[in-house]
């Protein structure tokens, strides 16, 4: 291990090295994780702790104690005991990999890196990746009947992906002047793709209809949002909404997946 250095990159500062936003929340997640289970932070009240500014200024004074106290001394011990932490919750190998690999990362720009032995020891932990499930095909009655349950930006979201092809991380970053509406385009940009590439997709007239319909309650919704929301921002659990949002789905992944 290579001597320590004197100025100590923290959690916040680490992730200002990255531009794209799905490597920080990649990142970002990895090592909050990392801490929590190290400093043995629990989720309060069901909420996700990684949710908030007062949260995460937490967390980032936690990653300058981590590296202060702890980093030298028991680094092969600390990354081995989170494997194991992550495969009691039965985490697949492939989530695994990549939380390591983001405090890993963390680790090596402070100085801190495990030897070629630690390394391979730690391989060895990880069992080797597989599909972890079976992806089943959807059919056109399945989307139908999963559509009958979901609101209006449901609806609209999904039947843009289902007509489209693009991934869920791209559709809720198109802003409202990425899309053609009367010609059924979608221009996504290179900033929305994994790749950095850039491409032009087109969408069915079922999904115009549902999008044109979801244009009508937009501004509703982010009124009605911003209401809803007033709590969590007094708390820290959340950032004010932004009534000039010019997102077509003015949401964050959150609220895809609940």
């Amino acid at each position: 291990m290579s001597e320590k250095k004197s100025d100590l990159i923290s959690l916040k500062d680490f992730l200002n090295y990255y531009i794209k936003k799905e490597t920080k929340k990649v990142y970002k997640v990895a090592i909050m994780d990392f801490l929590a289970w190290k400093f043995k932070i629990e989720k309060e009240n069901g909420r996700k702790y990684r949710r908030g500014e007062k949260i995460f200024s937490k967390f980032d004074k936690l990653s300058i104690e981590y590296l202060k106290n702890h980093a030298e001394k028991s680094l092969f011990e600390d990354l081995k005991g989170f494997i194991l932490h992550l495969l009691e919750q039965n985490r697949p190998p492939k989530s695994i990999g990549t939380l390591l690999s983001g405090v890993r990362e963390w680790l090596a720009v402070n100085d801190f890196e495990l030897s070629p032995r630690e390394k391979r020891l730690l391989r060895k932990i990880i069992p080797k990746r597989s599909t972890a499930t079976q992806e089943e095909v959807f059919t056109r009655d399945d989307i139908k009947r999963i559509l009958l349950h979901l609101p209006l930006h449901g609806k609209a979201l999904i039947l843009l992906l289902v007509s489209t092809g693009m991934r869920v991380g791209e559709a809720i970053q198109l802003r409202l002047s990425d899309v053609d509406f009367e010609r059924r385009k979608i221009y996504i940009r290179p900033e929305y793709t994994k790749s950095g590439v850039g491409r032009v997709v087109f969408f069915t007239k079922e999904a115009q209809e549902v999008l044109k319909e979801w244009l009508n309650q937009r501004e509703a919704y982010i009124k009605a949002s911003k209401n809803r929301n007033r709590g969590l921002v007094r708390k820290g659990f959340a950032k004010a909404k932004d009534s000039l949002d010019d997102r077509l789905f003015p949401f964050s992944m959150n609220v895809v997946l609940e």
